[in-house]
């Protein structure tokens, strides 16, 4: 299983022993455990709605110290990717991130995006949608997470989903207090 671990100052403490060899395949070099250990979550999450975000699914998971589960998309060049984030927490206000690949999705490619005239990408963080004229599309393979000119947000169905999930948790956790 592939996870972090962040400290209650959400630096990051510990990584699974496969962690170095998925950075490998993806984010390269400046993701290998040796080059993160000890620094900020915040120094390698990139885009203002994409921390606060986070940081507000780590908020909720240490309140209630249950689980959070998120789900997001984490592309190849050659293949579009679903995976589940569960943050957990563990003794010492610590919170283990884990993140695991769901199988078998198929998502279409994209209809021809017109980017040509956009100044700058707009895109889901989490679901990796683009917005074009207002309206929130797929982007596979058109767009990529890593690309170096891409504003990342957080898209509002991404935000209302997670929103309703922690509605629905903190309503019960309310009920059994």
């Amino acid at each position: 299983m592939l996870f972090y671990r962040l400290s209650y100052d959400d630096k990051i403490i510990a990584t699974s022993d496969c962690w170095d060899r998925t950075a490998a395949n993806g984010a390269g070099a400046k993701a290998f455990s040796n080059r993160i250990l000890g620094g900020s979550i915040w120094s390698v999450v990139t885009g203002e709605e994409t921390q606060s975000y986070l940081n507000a699914l780590f908020f909720i998971c240490r309140k209630t110290k249950a689980p959070v589960t998120a789900c997001y998309r984490c592309n190849t060049p050659d293949e579009a990717r679903l995976f589940e984030m569960e943050i957990s927490h563990l003794p010492g206000r610590v919170l283990q991130v884990s993140h695991r690949r769901i199988p078998g999705l198929v998502f279409e490619e994209a209809s021809p995006l017109s980017l040509d005239r956009v100044a700058r990408v707009i895109q889901c963080s989490q679901c990796l949608r683009v917005e074009v004229a207002g309206h929130w599309q797929e982007s596979f393979p058109l767009v990529m997470a890593g690309s170096p000119d891409i504003d990342r947000r957080v898209c509002p169905a991404c935000r209302a989903g997670i929103m309703h999930r922690v509605h629905r948790r903190d309503t019960a956790a309310a009920l059994y207090q």
